[in-house]
Order: C-alpha cells, then structure tokens, then sequence
C-alpha cells in the first residue's frame, strides 16, 4: 500500500469521514472529488483488507469479557460510595465547584449501586428461579460478596 493509502486507513479507522479521511490522508482536491475517491478507495482489496484488520484489532482491543464485567459490577457493588475519588475507574463525572477563583470542592458521579447489582443478577441467571452455579472468577467474587452482605444482614438484625 502507498503511504497515503495507510494514512487514509488509519484516519478511517480512528473514526473520521470517508471524505476527511481521504483529504487528511494528502489527496488534494474538493470535498465532492474526496467523497469519490474515497469510494474508489475502499473498492482496493489492499486497502479494504487493511481497514478490516485495523477495526477489528480495535475492537478486540475494547471488548470486555464476561468475567472482565461481572468482576467490573462486582467492584460497583463493594466499593464505598466514599472511596470514590476522580480517579478510580468507577468514577463516571467529575464536578469542581469554585468559590474565589480556588476549587471548594469536587462531586464525583458513580455508576448506580443498585443497577450495578440488577444487571449482576439478570447475568448470573438470578431472576425468576434461573440460578444456576458461578462459572468464572469474577462470579465466585459475587458469590462470596452476597455471602457478606447476608452475614452482615444477619448481625445488624439481631442488633
């Protein structure tokens, strides 16, 4: 493939327009022209093949494994809302409030607990009598996470 071909690609991949593509890539030329060589482009079994390849490493490279999530909801669960700072992978929206030019203080939005643990339950099988026995790591975790929770449960009721 010619260097501005592998741009073209790469841009492609990235998430730009066929049409900005093509003009990032070097092609001179209108927006109408780019839109059709592109077109021709994307007919090259050399390039297309090289696009197929790019998006399909990406999209390995964002998927998350079944237990990759369930360990992630487990984490949502357990986790103290407190221990939840703008950092932590839970956090979802951070909000810095000023007072005379200085930060007074910092909001952190969380993913909700409560669906965390209902998308849980429907994974594993929970709804509607449908359990069934923990397959991976991640699922044992919950296991053992209800097992605390129920404990602790136990303990605060005999209080």
């Amino acid at each position: 493939m010619l260097p501005r071909q592998e741009r073209f690609v790469e841009l492609l991949a990235s998430g730009m327009s066929q049409t900005e593509a093509y003009l990032g890539a070097g092609y001179r030329c209108t927006a109408k022209h780019a839109s059709k060589g592109a077109n021709q482009l994307l007919g090259n079994p050399e390039v297309a093949a090289a696009l197929a390849r790019l998006q399909r490493e990406a999209a390995e490279r964002a998927a998350m494994s079944r237990d990759e999530l369930v360990a992630w909801l487990c984490n949502a669960v357990r986790v103290p809302v407190g221990g939840i700072d703008e950092e932590h992978p839970l956090a979802q929206e951070v909000t810095r409030d000023y007072r005379g030019g200085e930060v007074s203080r910092v909001k952190v939005k969380s993913v909700s607990k409560m669906d965390a643990a209902k998308l849980l339950v429907a994974m594993l099988g929970w709804m509607k009598g449908e359990r069934r026995e923990p397959e991976g790591k991640a699922e044992m975790l919950w296991e053992e996470a209800l097992r605390e929770m129920g404990e602790g449960e136990k303990e605060d009721f005999k209080k």
